[in-house]
């Protein structure tokens, strides 16, 4: 969802139960055929979802298939049905090879699939942004770890100050958190400036 759209309401014949995501209009549209609607109609209450991307993490992939390049392109597939213990048997019977078959032929659909120089460029774009966007989130809880680091080590040493009984070790450590301090203070002071170099 983070980089694609919802596309049902172009779909004229899609029913309402059903949600398109995806990076294009012209790809959605060359997917979801009529046939396919009502394969997924006919079976709305076992079929929950299916997922076709380029996207991966690679560490999971690493866990499950550690002899793949994880800097070429692999098309990552998932299909999710509910069985029950109701009804397990009937659907493996009578319906698990048409939604197999329908997904087959969704795979192939989209590997064969060329979008236009337009949507690529636009497609590139919104995942740019993506990997933006979690480049950022990581960073901001890298900078929040370190914070609360900071924030356990200041309480430890002011723990640390009270508990001690030793008036000398007390005054010690309470030299060395002023000092910790003044330090804090002045990287606050000096972050974020620009250093002037004379040539």
């Amino acid at each position: 969802k983070s980089i694609c759209h919802d596309f049902s309401k172009k779909l004229s014949n899609i029913p309402p139960f059903i949600v398109a995501y995806a990076d294009s209009y012209e790809l959605i549209h060359s997917i979801i055929t009529q046939e396919l609607i009502d394969l997924f109609t006919a079976r709305a209450c076992v079929f929950n979802y299916i997922s076709i991307t380029d996207l991966f993490e690679s560490k999971y992939l690493n866990d499950i298939s550690p002899n793949l390049d994880t800097n070429a392109n692999y098309m990552i597939v998932k299909a999710s049905f509910s069985l029950t213990t109701s009804n397990w048997l009937s659907v493996i019977l009578n319906e698990l090879d048409d939604m197999i078959l329908a997904y087959s032929r969704i795979v192939k659909t989209v590997s064969m699939f060329r979008l236009s120089k337009e949507t690529k460029i636009n497609v590139e774009r919104n995942r740019l942004k993506l990997v933006e966007m979690n480049m950022k989130s990581e960073h901001l809880q890298r900078q929040e770890m370190a914070m609360k680091r900071k924030d356990e080590k200041i309480r430890a040493l002011r723990q640390r100050i009270i508990a001690e009984t030793d008036v000398e070790k007390q005054i010690k450590l309470q030299e060395k958190f002023d000092k910790y301090e003044l330090k804090e203070k002045n990287k606050k002071l000096t972050k974020g400036k620009s250093m002037k170099v004379l040539s």
